[in-house]
C-alpha cells in the first residue's frame, strides 16, 4: 500500500506517470500498475486518462492533498530523527601529537559505545583559558604538561616516560647505548612539548634522572620540531635520537619500526592532563568522555609498564 501510495502522490504532484516514474527510479508501467491496484482497493477512480494529459478526479484531488501532507509530515519527522541522533557534539581540545598517534586510533572505541555523540576534535596545545574555552566552546581539553593551568576542573589522565629511540640502525649491536654514545649521535627535539617549555626540556629531563650530575655537562644540539610526531618521523628515517614519549612511541616500538636505544625509561616531569569547564560537571556527553578516556588510559598504563618495566 505504501509503495502505491508513494507512486500516487508523486503522479498527482506531476500528472505525468512518466516523471513520477523518473523521480521513483521505476519504469512508467511500474506506476501504472500500483496506481490502477489503488484504484481497485479503494473502489475509486483516481484519475482520467486523457490522450494527452493525466487529470486527477474529485475524489483524487482529495487523496492527493493528504498523501502530500503525509508524506511532507514523515519526512519532517524523519529529519528530525536523523539530525537528533547526532545533536550531541562535544569540542575536545588536543595536542596534536597525541591526537593522532594515541588518541584517534583508539576513538572508534568510544564512538561504538557512545554513537549519539558527535566528536569535533581540534589540535592544537596552547595553555588553556576558561574564557577561551568558553568563547570557542570547548568543553573538554587534553594538554601534557608539567602542572594544570587553574579555574579549570582538571583530572590526571596518565603519567608519561621518556625513552631515547632511533631506528634499526641505531640498534644494531642489541645492546643499549650508554648516554655517552648517544649523546654523540645526532639528537631531535621537540621543541615544543608544552606551550611555554624551556629548550631541549625532555633531553634534560631525561639526563637528569637517567645520568644525574654527568647529565649536566652534556651540550645539546640537533633539529628542533614544533610538533613530537616530527620528531618521531625523523627518528623513523634514521635521522637521529629522538625523545619519545612512551605513550607516542609505544606502537613504533612494539612493531620494531623504532628502538629503545637506552633501555633507561624515566618519568616525565609533565603528564597528561583531561580539564573542563566547571558549568560542564553533569553535562552526559562530557561524563561519557571522561569515563571512557579514563579507562582507556589505565589499560594503556598496565601494558605499558609491563613492556618497558617501569
Amino acid at each position: 500500500m505504501l509503495h502505491a501510495m508513494r507512486a500516487f502522490e508523486a503522479s498527482a504532484r506531476h500528472l505525468s506517470f512518466t516523471r513520477a516514474a523518473e523521480e521513483l527510479h521505476v519504469t512508467p508501467g511500474a506506476v501504472s500498475q500500483q496506481i490502477k491496484l489503488l484504484e481497485d482497493r479503494l473502489g475509486i477512480r483516481l484519475f482520467l486518462r486523457l490522450p494527452r494529459e493525466l487529470v486527477l478526479t474529485t475524489e483524487g484531488r482529495q487523496l492527493a492533498d493528504a498523501a502530500t501532507s503525509a508524506f511532507e509530515c514523515l519526512g519532517e519527522v524523519i529529519h528530525q530523527l536523523q539530525e537528533g541522533r547526532a545533536q550531541i557534539r562535544l569540542n575536545i581540545s588536543c595536542p596534536p601529537s597525541f591526537a593522532m598517534m594515541w588518541l584517534i586510533p583508539r576513538l572508534s572505541g568510544f564512538s561504538r559505545l557512545h554513537p549519539d555523540i558527535e566528536l569535533r576534535l581540534k589540535a592544537e596545545f596552547h595553555s588553556l583559558d576558561p574564557a577561551r574555552m568558553r568563547r570557542e566552546n570547548t568543553e573538554l581539553a587534553i594538554r601534557y604538561e608539567p602542572s594544570p593551568g587553574v579555574g579549570l576542573d582538571t583530572a590526571l589522565l596518565m603519567r608519561e616516560y621518556l625513552l631515547p629511540v632511533g631506528a634499526s640502525s641505531y640498534a644494531a649491536s642489541g645492546q643499549p647505548l650508554s648516554i655517552e654514545a648517544i649523546t654523540a649521535l645526532p639528537l631531535l627535539h621537540d621543541g615544543s612539548p608544552w606551550d611555554g617549555a624551556p629548550p631541549f626540556a625532555e633531553w634534560l629531563d631525561w639526563l637528569a634522572k637517567a645520568a644525574g650530575a654527568a647529565g649536566e655537562r652534556v651540550v645539546l644540539a640537533g633539529h628542533q620540531f614544533n610538533l613530537s610526531q616530527l620528531a618521531l618521523q625523523a627518528a623513523l628515517e634514521g635521522q637521529g635520537i629522538a625523545m619519545g614519549r612512551s605513550a607516542l612511541v609505544f606502537d613504533e616500538l612494539r612493531a620494531g619500526r623504532l628502538h629503545d636505544v637506552s633501555g633507561l625509561a624515566v618519568q616525565a616531569n609533565a603528564a597528561y592532563f583531561l580539564s573542563s569547564l566547571p558549568e560542564t560537571r553533569d553535562d552526559e556527553a562530557c561524563t561519557a568522555f571522561r569515563s571512557w578516556i579514563a579507562t582507556e588510559c589505565a589499560a594503556f598504563d598496565a601494558v605499558r609498564r609491563e613492556v618497558l618495566d617501569v
